[in-house]
């Protein structure tokens, strides 16, 4: 149960059933009841000798059958070999209406980091509305094995897409077997960018392992944001090593005078407004509403024990809603559309961004659709919304066509650096100023390699050509540097392989940007995470 030792004074040896169970069953679990070994019971009273130690327990519940239903002598069998003949499991109220739940529907799942918090009074105990709930089914009925569970993880990547693997675990494996084993299970891509992989602390859901993947250089503090039972998502950010309530709630987007109570590991009860919180990677930050019931947590290493309760993730959970993230010169912005507003997103912009007034210009950025992921909401469509001044156009050599002014995008997640923007007159740029720029970040034994373009025989020091909307992309390299500092990678750009209409229907290659570095590493760690919500 995980609630450690609980002491029973009492002024004669008898005490009431109903007194321990009471206490006890309130942690329990749907679809799970109390478990008692151990202590004698004569009618409705415990009979307790001076020191003596009982044991309590959740099991599955077990199954109601009917009169007309044929139990087989060997699931008698089985079920008599559940405790001892001095157990005694309890029911709670309401057992005969869910012993038997739909298989189709997951069974809900109550956590608590504060098993001695008083419950809140019955008019504070709504229940939460999710937006969108994560795509959870219960698990094949197919045997994975004798000795083996199907389990689903999910792993947390910042502002990536979270990854959903089905992995095969040994109930009772050690937590670096079940990260090895997650890991074998990744695709080339995520697993050269973000090796290295921590399981979250505590795990923030009992239906699937939550990790988070990180690279092997980065010395960051990446923590999970637990926000299931505020809008049913999760996601994966930065923080500074020690934190207050107002810093926390500020990283995860959210005001300060929200009626929220928020946990940290290690500690039984929610952060109040004057403590702080020593962090390091891999730590869960539940983030719940005020009125929400008690709740269990486990750590990965406990969990993993059980072969029960597990269920099938087949998508990581998301806000539901058609959402643009806007990239303005700013930081980003994200814009969620309704179905019949989709034909009006420009308008929709210039009025959240209140650029009526202002000059600007819009570019659509290739990137594939569900890429882009932060704070729980799966963009749909990124684009570059430029309110800059013009710069001074380059000199031309005379008799050469005069070059427009290209914006394009420069994804900088794979250094931790999130996604920006630049512009380039012609399109033309230069891999080597980029790689420079960048590998002032560089850890030591890394080099940095640019990612997208057209190659070009260079001129000037501009090697790339891209297109309007194109992705470039940086990252860190281990191994020593090629002679050849600033060429393309290996693995080509698949991020800019979606072709899309890059123009819109008032593109000015005219349109005017001023010179920016778009490669300086923010100073503090909450300025990537600078963005605004709008519906």
């Amino acid at each position: 149960m995980l609630q450690g030792w609980f002491a029973v004074l009492h002024p004669d040896r008898t005490v009431p059933c109903v007194e321990v169970e009471e206490t006890l069953s309130t942690f329990a679990p749907p679809g799970w009841c109390l478990h008692i070994e151990c202590l004698p019971r004569e009618g409705q009273n415990f009979v307790l000798q001076q020191g003596q130690a009982g044991y309590a327990s959740f099991v599955p519940m077990p199954e109601v059958h009917t009169e007309a239903e044929i139990v087989s002598p060997a699931r008698e069998q089985a079920e008599s070999d559940i405790g001892t003949d001095d157990a005694v499991v309890v029911l709670p109220e309401g057992a005969a209406d869910v012993a038997d739940p739909d298989p189709a529907t997951p069974p809900s799942r109550t956590r608590s980091r504060s098993p001695r918090r008083p419950d809140p009074p019955p008019h504070a105990r709504t229940p939460v509305t999710i937006p969108t709930a994560p795509e959870v089914s219960n698990l094949p009925t197919e045997d994975p094995g004798p000795n083996q569970v199907q389990v689903s993880a999910m792993l947390l990547t910042m502002e990536y897409m979270p990854e959903v693997l089905q992995v095969r675990l040994t109930p009772g494996c050690s937590v670096p077997d079940a990260l090895a084993t997650i890991s074998a299970a990744r695709g080339r891509i995520s697993s050269l960018r973000f090796p290295r992989l921590l399981e979250a602390r505590p795990q923030p859901t009992m239906d699937y392992i939550v990790c988070v993947a990180t690279p092997l250089w980065a010395r960051d503090v990446f923590v999970v944001v637990d926000t299931l039972r505020l809008n049913g998502t999760l996601c994966c950010t930065t923080v500074r090593p020690v934190a207050d309530r107002a810093a926390l709630l500020s990283i995860a987007g959210l005001p300060s005078s929200l009626d929220v109570e928020v946990y940290v590991p290690d500690r039984p009860t929610p952060l109040s407004g004057n403590q702080v919180a020593v962090l390091s990677t891999g730590d869960c930050i539940s983030i719940v509403p005020a009125a929400t019931p008690v709740f269990t947590v486990a750590c990965l290493a406990d969990r993993i024990q059980d072969r029960q309760g597990w269920c099938l993730l087949t998508a990581p959970p998301t806000l539901e809603g058609y959402w643009v993230l806007l990239l303005t010169d700013e930081g980003q912005q994200r814009l969620c559309l309704p179905p019949q507003r989709r034909r009006f997103m420009r308008g929709d912009i210039v009025r959240l961004l209140e650029l009526q007034d202002t000059e600007h210009f819009m570019q659509p950025v290739r990137l594939p659709p569900d890429d882009a992921y932060d704070f729980g909401i799966a963009a749909q469509e990124v684009v570059i919304v430029d309110t800059s001044p013009r710069p001074e156009p380059p000199e031309e050599p005379a008799g050469t066509q005069h070059r427009s002014l290209v914006r394009y995008c420069l994804d900088l997640r794979p250094v931790t650096c999130g996604l920006t923007w630049h512009r380039a007159w012609g399109g033309l740029v230069s891999s080597r100023a980029i790689s420079q720029r960048a590998s002032e970040y560089c850890p030591s034994g890394h080099y940095t390699v640019v990612i997208g373009g057209t190659p070009l025989a260079c001129r000037d020091g501009l090697d790339l050509r891209v297109d309007p909307g194109e992705v470039i992309a940086v990252e860190f390299v281990r191994g020593p540097e090629p002679e050849s500092s600033g060429s393309m990678h290996p693995a080509d750009s698949s991020s800019s392989d979606s072709s899309s209409d890059t123009e819109t229907e008032d593109d000015d290659p005219d349109s005017p940007r001023s010179n920016r570095d778009p490669l300086t590493r923010p100073v503090a760690l909450g300025f990537r995470k600078m963005c605004r919500y709008a519906t």
